[in-house]
């Protein structure tokens, strides 16, 4: 049981600081839902007569009203009051004829002095919306709004009860329903806000677990898809047999071109032979890509028939770079049929090959490694300039290959997911089908 202090033995000051006895240091956790709040001096008895009759109708646990003890040292003690404001549900002021006139040892009335205890706990409970009943002590009136400071305003517009030492059991128990009705309702408002929490907490559970059950579909989904995704090495292989078979014919006149322009350097024989040459190995990749497309895809060997590809287009690439070589012997002035044979080799390549990115690799650094490489021995800036941008546009070539072949292959494999998907369906509604027709 709560031991009441002494009210006569302190000075006022020191026993306020001395306060609070529902002892910070290791009291329980749980509200006091009753808060007496009273000046020593004005009224005294009275505060302890209502403390007494209060107890008999509330457990002890659930009243507060100053009790000895103390603050521990180092503790802010208007912190420590209006935590312990903040945990009541009903807070009663009572308001003697002494009340609001007391004064301090340096004669400023105690209302005034924003230290004052009796206002800070005040100040606290209307601020956080406390149930405040004034209880005026027998004749006491109720303060009006202009008497009190600024924060304590709002208390004049609350309505009081009144204490009279004739009707003192009487009055005390209509005090005491009126505060058994403002518990209830703060029961309720609690209940009510604790089951909103329950709610909302379970609705954020269930969210959760809805995102964790999609997230973990989403991931066995994509495992699965990567499970049964299908090798694509054999589209990526008959598109680029299809783009040099459809390109065929402008390879010739481009091989024609460029013999017919060489021979003006070499000679017709020279560039005749090459010419030929050149011919020869376009017409092998035609013919292979020709037996490629015409095998079936169960039949084909991927790694046999890549390896073919490209190594058909490094032969390609080399037949390109003796073709440069021999224009350079004759003419070391003729940079640039040489810079637009390199270009214009190494673009149709990247176009051609984006599907196997590595024969356009094959095709494209013989011609570009000579270019490059001449233009180096020659020295001067001018030609090492001409040396980079051979580089550079090598590079450029094959990031954009690169590119064109991840764009195909991300192509093949929406396409392959999207029939998936269109093929589960089907399975789906012919189940459904089979289900009702049962």
């Amino acid at each position: 049981m709560v031991r009441v202090r002494d009210l006569g033995r302190r000075p006022v000051d020191t026993v306020r600081l001395a306060t609070l006895a529902t002892q910070i240091s290791g009291a329980s956790t749980m509200p006091r839902k009753i808060f007496i709040n009273y000046r020593r001096g004005d009224e005294p008895g009275f505060a302890l007569a209502l403390y007494g009759r209060l107890e008999t109708n509330f457990l002890a646990e659930d009243l507060f009203m100053d009790i000895e003890g103390g603050i521990p040292a180092g503790l802010d003690f208007v912190q420590v009051l209006q935590d312990q404001v903040a945990r009541c549900d009903v807070f009663l002021a009572i308001i003697g004829q002494n009340w609001l006139s007391m004064t301090g040892e340096r004669g400023e009335r105690r209302l005034d002095n924003s230290d004052d205890f009796v206002r800070i706990e005040i100040e606290s409970a209307l601020r956080l919306g406390k149930r405040v009943i004034p209880v005026l002590v027998n004749r006491a009136e109720m303060p009006q709004s202009l008497d009190l400071p600024e924060s304590l305003q709002p208390l004049a517009r609350r309505h009081a009860v009144r204490l009279t030492q004739d009707r003192f059991r009487a009055d005390t128990q209509g005090l005491i329903t009126v505060i058994e009705s403002a518990l209830r309702e703060a029961d309720a408002a609690r209940e009510a806000a604790l089951a909103a929490e329950t709610a909302a907490q379970l609705e954020r559970r269930q969210a959760r677990i809805i995102d964790t059950v999609r997230a973990a579909r989403a991931d066995r989904d994509k495992q699965a898809w990567k499970d049964r995704r299908p090798d694509f090495n054999y589209e990526l292989l008959r598109q680029f047999a299809q783009n040099r078979l459809s390109a065929s014919v402008a390879i010739l006149l481009l091989i024609a071109t460029v013999g017919f322009l060489s021979g003006l350097w070499t000679g017709v024989a020279l560039a005749g032979a090459w010419t030929l040459v050149v011919t020869g190995i376009h017409a092998i990749i035609t013919a292979q890509c020709r037996k490629f497309l015409n095998e079936s895809a169960g039949r084909v060997n991927i790694g046999r028939w890549r390896t073919r590809f490209v190594i058909l287009d490094l032969c390609f690439g080399i037949a390109w770079m003796s073709n440069v070589v021999a224009v350079v012997r004759v003419d070391e002035g003729a940079s640039t049929f040489i810079l637009f044979v390199t270009l214009l080799v190494v673009a149709v390549s990247s176009m051609l090959a984006s599907s196997l990115p590595i024969a356009m690799i094959a095709a494209t650094v013989p011609v570009t490694f000579a270019v490059a490489l001449d233009f180096t021995l020659r020295g001067g800036m001018h030609n090492y300039i001409l040396a980079a941008m051979m580089v550079m546009a090598q590079a450029y070539f094959t990031m954009l290959a690169r590119r064109l072949y991840m764009t195909t292959l991300a192509t093949l494999e929406a396409r392959a997911e999207k029939d998936a998907l269109i093929g589960e369906l089907e399975d789906t509604l012919l189940q459904r089908s089979e289900t009702e027709l049962k």
